[in-house]
């Protein structure tokens, strides 16, 4: 790849926009240029020399193979110009190119990148290097190194990737890069544009909402943060879920500029995603209802497409990896071909699997998802996403959903249900032009069940169920552009036919292998496949066992198992070589060592438990397994002496207890004994007394 700082770069930055016109013209065939010559006259020099400039080194960067769309240098000069902008742009439409765009054009400056997850920081700084910019994601697994920061300190990254939690304090204690930023003025001075990606977390994470405390405050501080650096600085905000009250949230927390600002709408229709909406049957730990997913008997020269299934509880999608891989061919059971990905896992494990996930022929074909994946995850071959459970609001459910088809391929997205979501009057709903996703309690509580958070707009959109789909998501987000109800699959969704093939009619069925779950209403009796399915086949509902309670660990034991794990953790992390570049918990995070010291000591019989119970790959249990088990069944093993030490020890004191309370009986019987015997001997007294007394008395009267 070319260097952003070679000297045929560094002239063409030098050049006049007329020569660059000149070069621009006769190396980019027209049919190639991505603007007609007219886009041109609404700029003046200084925005046609960005412009031009963009155009040019993207397409030397890339080997002539890449150039930018419209929208891309509409966003590219305005930020450039030192002007807001606010991109409305669906996914997979190319918001990543406007944030490396201003940097090919000036990579002697630095840009600051609020991102929100950690997955998506890795992902996006090996897209910035993709194009010869040096990038480093800052969150709080960011190493303490000291040279490391000295770079940051210094400018010698192009693009600076920030959680915004790094902004604040955590635990009582000044994140580092917010005492960079308070200490060092010249390094605040360095930044020169600010992008917020996926922006409508500032509304949806960042926000209280309906009573409940932000669930990512740190998100609505972006704006203090622009304070920080100066309201000159440029701030660019993306996203393809901005409905009017999310849109407004982030244009008044960013303090974008109202008069000057650029704002850029283009559809977030994605034409190549079918959408359906299915029931499901009795409750989400009814896993039949994914059988669908997993034929049996397993066909031997079928490959089976790549799945994201999204559920709203770690639990869930743990048991429905160890339900379906029971469905799987005995030679694919356990052999990571079904796997779960959230946020309790350690980052090994989810590296792991998400790049195994992310390759064309990986081993991994159906992942189990929680929040974490649904802005995290950007593999362009996924052919179905399923969302287990109804979302609470529109902006999550479109999110999951766009995880899909982001390549050539087309996929479904299959939005499954629980049944009360059709009992709901929605006569009852909170009508809030302001925000449809309002939940019909007015308040909620941290104790509000699924129900009582349900949005408004998701209940009317599965309601709706003769109304289009992807016309109701283009109602949502207010969508009038021409491309907003286009669809170039064979089926828009599963609520009416292709008015282009009316006779084609729609099959749920016929996107799976499987058969999927359904009940009658007037009977109750479960069916593998609908009403009008063929090969429809009654089943026997499942009988609804009280499941017993697992053992755990006893509250009183866990602390000083943590305290140990953590004390091991600290020294096999000292002692790495990469302790520099990888944090502790590359090795075993928190959440980790917390599900370890709950789980029964009974559990443990080997260190294969360990790597079971943490869903670890075998190169991390050949390292660690073996230490953790020690560890575990050690103390676990003090614990036991500890318990025969107290239960001898009670022995022992119970047996001199009852000695002494012998010896108490003996002495209380001796003196009973002795009282008596006393008592008996003065009875003998007195009446012999009385006797001689009487004998006496009778003396005295014969002498008379």
């Amino acid at each position: 790849m070319l260097d952003l700082f070679s000297p045929e770069l560094e002239r063409l930055r030098q050049t006049s926009v007329e020569e660059l016109n000149r070069i621009y013209l006769s190396c980019i065939s027209k049919p190639l240029q991505p603007v007609s010559e007219f886009f041109w006259d609404n700029y003046n020099d200084n925005e046609k020399k960005y412009g031009l400039l963009a155009c040019l080194i993207l397409w030397a960067v890339t080997n002539r193979t890449k150039l930018p769309r419209k929208f891309q240098l509409e966003a590219t000069i305005a930020v450039l110009s030192d002007l807001d902008s606010l991109l409305d742009v669906g996914t997979n439409a190319g918001k990543t190119l406007c944030m490396v765009l201003p940097c090919l054009v000036s990579p002697n400056t630095m840009a600051v990148v609020f991102s929100p997850l950690k997955r998506l920081q890795a992902v996006q700084v090996l897209t910035f290097e993709e194009y010869g910019l040096k990038a480093v994601a800052i969150n709080e697994d960011t190493p303490d190194d000291p040279k490391l920061w000295k770079e940051i300190e210094a400018g010698k990254f192009q693009v600076l990737l920030i959680q915004p939690e790094q902004l604040s304090s955590t635990n009582g204690h000044l994140a580092r890069l917010a005492r960079l930023l308070n200490e060092k003025r010249p390094f605040a001075k360095l930044i020169r544009r600010i992008h917020v990606d996926e922006a409508h977390f500032i509304y949806t994470a960042g926000l209280s909402h309906y009573g409940l405390p932000p669930f990512r405050a740190a998100w609505s501080g972006i704006g203090d943060f622009r304070v920080k650096v100066g309201r000159q600085v440029p701030i660019q905000a993306l996203s393809g879920t901005q409905p009017p009250h999310i849109k407004g949230a982030i244009i008044d927390n960013l303090l974008l500029q109202r008069d000057s600002l650029l704002s850029i709408k283009l559809t977030s229709n994605r034409p190549n995603i079918v959408y359906a909406t299915h029931r499901i049957v009795g409750e989400l730990s009814q896993f039949r209802n994914l059988d669908f997913l997993v034929p049996v008997p397993y066909p031997d020269d079928w490959t089976m497409p790549k799945t994201l299934v999204f559920h709203d509880k770690v639990d869930l999608a743990v048991d429905a990896v160890s339900y379906l891989e029971s469905r799987l061919p005995s030679h694919l059971q356990r052999t990571g071909f079904i796997a779960h990905y959230h946020g309790g896992m350690s980052k090994e494990y989810l590296t792991s699997v998400y790049e195994d996930f992310s390759k064309e022929n990986g081993k991994c074909r159906i992942l189990h998802a929680t929040e974490g994946a649904s802005t995290g995850l950007d593999i362009p071959d996924i052919e179905i996403v399923v969302q287990y459970g109804i979302s609470r609001d529109v902006p999550t459910t479109l999110q999951r959903g766009g995880r899909g088809g982001r390549g050539i391929k087309n996929a479904i997205f299959l939005i499954m249900y629980e049944p009360w979501v059709d009992e709901v009057d929605i006569t009852t709903l909170v009508n809030d032009q302001l925000d449809p996703d309002h939940p019909f309690p007015k308040k909620l509580t941290p104790k509000s069940n699924k129900r009582e958070r349900l949005g408004s707009a998701m209940i009317k959109i599965i309601q709706s169920d003769t109304t289009c789909l992807r016309r109701l998501f283009a109602g949502y987000l207010e969508d009038e552009t021409p491309e907003a109800l286009t669809f170039t699959t064979r089926w828009c969704c599963n609520r009416h036919e292709n008015p282009d093939d009316p006779s084609s009619g729609f099959r749920l069925s016929s996107f799976f292998a499987g058969q999927l779950l359904y009940s009658d209403g007037p009977t109750g009796q479960f069916y593998y496949g609908d009403v009008n399915d063929e090969d429809r086949v009654a089943v026997i509902p499942e009988r609804k066992e009280k499941k017993a309670r697992p053992l755990v660990r006893k509250p009183i034991h866990r602390p000083s198992l943590i305290s140990r794990l953590d004390v091991w953790l600290h020294k096999v992390h000292s002692c790495s070589p990469l302790y520099g570049i990888r944090p502790q918990s590359y090795i075993l995070d928190n959440r980790s060592i917390e599900k370890l010291a709950r789980i029964h000591p009974s559990n443990f019989t080997s260190p294969n438990d360990v790597t079971s119970f943490l869903n670890e790959t075998e190169a991390w249990a050949l390292q660690y397994s073996a230490d953790i088990y020690d560890i575990i069944t050690g103390y676990d093993q003090e614990l036991e002496n500890l318990r025969i030490q107290r239960h001898e020890r009670k022995k022992t004191q119970k047996k001199s207890a009852e000695n002494q309370q012998n010896q108490a009986m003996f002495e209380l019987a001796s003196m009973e004994i002795a009282n008596r015997a006393r008592e008996a001997a003065l009875k003998m007294f007195m009446a012999g007394a009385a006797g001689r007394y009487s004998t006496g008395l009778l003396n005295i009267t014969n002498l008379s």
